[in-house]
């Protein structure tokens, strides 16, 4: 995300979370990291790298929290206003983290201006979907690169609003 673009063209750009705030969805993602044996701990190990949970319910993650580092803050505040703190803080950008619900979220919002998918060379037949809901966005090829020997690929597009 580029949170300094969304208050005045409303473009943000999804990118590495190693070097921005990471911003993930809440509590899908954490029942998963439970059920995976993924401490949420783990999360917050690394002062660089500030996570910022969307969840209908942060109170019930407060404990957790440690700030700068791991945040919980209400989906109900919009993706906007999100970008928007962000910016005020000093943030360019940001990356979107999670799964459908948040995809849909930024995406409705018209706040991706960058895609950044990730292709494992392996199929499991069944997974958590990228979306859920339908968006008018057509993408185009930006750049293509192959992540160690495996064939990974990191293929990133950006996105064009009709």
């Amino acid at each position: 995300l580029n949170p300094t673009q969304a208050n005045s063209s409303g473009t943000c750009s999804r990118i590495r979370a190693s070097r921005v705030p990471a911003i993930r969805n809440g509590s899908a993602t954490l029942s998963r990291a439970d059920r995976w044996g993924i401490s949420r701990k783990s999360w917050n190990t690394t002062p660089t790298r500030r996570r910022i949970v969307v969840t209908r319910d942060p109170a019930r993650y407060g404990a957790e929290a440690v700030a700068g580092q791991l945040e919980f803050t209400a989906a109900a505040s919009g993706p906007a206003a999100l970008c928007a703190t962000l910016a005020a803080e000093g943030h360019r950008r940001c990356a979107v983290l999670g799964g459908a619900t948040l995809h849909d979220w930024f995406l409705a919002a018209s706040l991706v201006d960058e895609l950044w998918l990730t292709l494992e060379p392996r199929l499991f037949g069944q997974g958590t979907p990228f979306l859920r809901e339908a968006h008018d966005l057509t993408i185009s090829l930006i750049d293509v690169q192959t992540l160690g020997a495996s064939g990974t690929l990191l293929v990133r597009y950006r996105a064009h609003r009709p």
